[in-house]
């Protein structure tokens, strides 16, 4: 499966393994997106916030709003 969010993230170093890392909500939000694309059974799916930012490039399709575990509300998900 693949998954598109658009958000700011934290960037850095884990200084016990040397690896670059990212951190934050957004970070977070994309995996639990990426487990509704597989709960949907969509191999593609598009956070709103992506599709906002690629609208005008990529037809999309609607696969309606949905909880996230961990984050307050509703989301808009798209296909592609």
């Amino acid at each position: 499966r693949m998954v598109v969010h658009y958000g700011q993230v934290s960037a850095g170093v884990a200084a016990s393994l040397g690896e670059e890392t990212l951190t934050g909500n957004e970070v977070n939000f994309v995996f639990r997106l990426e487990k509704l694309a597989g709960t949907l059974g969509a191999s593609r799916l598009l956070s709103e916030p992506a599709q906002a930012q690629i609208k005008s490039l990529l037809l999309t399709t609607t696969e309606g709003r949905h909880a996230l575990p961990g984050f307050p509300g509703d989301y808009s998900v798209f296909s592609f």
